[in-house]
């Protein structure tokens, strides 16, 4: 959100100073904002219509950069004529455009005090009932019943619990950008990133920060280069920690997992910071099932995993339609293939083929890194997948 009000006004303000001809300054930028509010308020309005033929653009954004510009072109006009509330009303009556305007600027209050009301809703829907949670996975309500308000707590104070926090867990979407370099393949890392930023913000002692999310390897270094940029005076581990969660089996994933991957530096500070995550999970994983790697293995390993089950599911598939052919039974191919120990039995279900929110978009991602590495071989087999 940050880009898309503070360009236009660096822009703006770069104008002011830099261009001589600009008699009344004050003047300038009580049009350019109205301007600016206005454009913004148009393409608002106009995103839910875009965004039905696929254009998905977050409109919030918008919306709340149209509020601030409208509330800075509102006060300097006040300001300018003195805060002389009778000419203002004069003006407004001579100038029809200028209520216009002010129904504009009524119209985004609401919309601006309600685009924060979703977090703190759904913040509420987590604090309240255990049968009514905002998202429903079995077995979740009773690990929420048993452990909210002793060592699990929901809050939107961003702020305050980044500053509390020793170590902090990273868990956003990473969807496939749909623009720029990268587009239809790359992982969009906007939200790590916002992440990042908020971290290094609101830090003010030495943090453990951990990746949750399905990244692509080496994004570690652009954390912390985002998060030394922002704040020098404090140290951070960065651990990579991928879940290996399916929906529908998640909390049995969780507490009963195959194992457990945790990825550190191979400094000091940095095992240390691993030794502090394996002693979390500690407390219900076995060790033996708690891997440590470098910080690249673990950020791959799920990219990979998931393009092995994917390899998985598409081999099933072609052979079921040589099984057609033969008069094989697919069923019993699936068997005896996965009653061998090298295989195994999972994943061997014939059927239209892998979706979900993964697979695809773990392979394409791996499809980018093999293309960005110089590594077109590797590419076009996962492209196969």
């Amino acid at each position: 959100m940050l880009n898309i009000f503070l360009l236009p006004l660096a822009i703006l303000t770069s104008y002011i100073f830099l261009d001589d001809e600009i008699i009344n300054k004050t003047s300038y930028v009580i049009t350019s904002t109205g301007y600016l509010a206005l454009v913004y308020l148009v393409i608002t309005l106009s995103l839910p219509l875009l965004n039905s033929i696929s254009l998905k653009i977050k409109t919030r954004l918008f919306g709340i950069s149209a509020f601030y510009f409208s509330m800075i072109h509102f006060i300097l006009y006040v300001i300018d004529n003195s805060y002389d509330l009778v000419f203002i009303m004069e003006d407004a009556l001579f100038r029809n455009y200028i209520i216009v305007g002010y129904l504009a600027l009524i119209l985004l209050i609401p919309m601006y005090l309600t685009s924060f009301k979703y977090f703190k809703d759904k913040i509420k829907e987590w604090n309240g009932p255990v049968n009514n949670l905002p998202i429903y996975e079995p077995g979740l309500s009773d690990v929420v019943k048993e452990a909210r308000g002793r060592n699990l707590f929901f809050s939107d104070d961003i702020s305050g619990n980044i500053e509390k926090a020793e170590m902090i867990f990273m868990a956003v979407n990473t969807p496939t950008k749909t623009e720029g370099e990268g587009a239809g393949m790359k992982a969009d890392l906007r939200n790590i990133e916002a992440c990042a930023r908020d971290i290094a913000k609101y830090s003010k002692k030495d943090k453990i920060v951990v990746e949750k999310s399905t990244l692509p390897v080496r994004t570690a270094e652009k954390i912390k280069e985002i998060l030394y940029e922002k704040s020098t005076d404090n140290h951070f581990e960065i651990l990579s920690n991928p879940e290996f969660l399916a929906e529908g089996t998640a909390i049995q994933d969780l507490f009963k997992s195959d194992r457990v991957l945790i990825g550190g530096d191979d400094s000091e500070s940095g095992q240390n910071a691993v030794k502090a995550l394996v002693d979390i999970y500690a407390n219900w994983i076995p060790k033996e099932k708690i891997l440590t790697t470098n910080v690249w293995s673990s950020e791959l390993s799920k990219l990979a995993s998931n393009a092995m089950l994917a390899q998985r599911i598409s081999s099933i598939n072609s052979l079921s339609g040589l099984c057609e052919k033969t008069g094989a039974n697919i069923d019993e191919l699936s068997k005896a293939i996965g009653m061998d120990h090298r295989i195994g039995p999972k994943f061997l279900k014939a059927s239209a083929g892998f979706g979900g929110s993964c697979f695809q978009k773990d392979i394409l991602n791996l499809v980018y890194l093999c293309k960005f590495y110089g590594l077109e071989h590797e590419a076009l087999s996962l492209i196969h997948i």
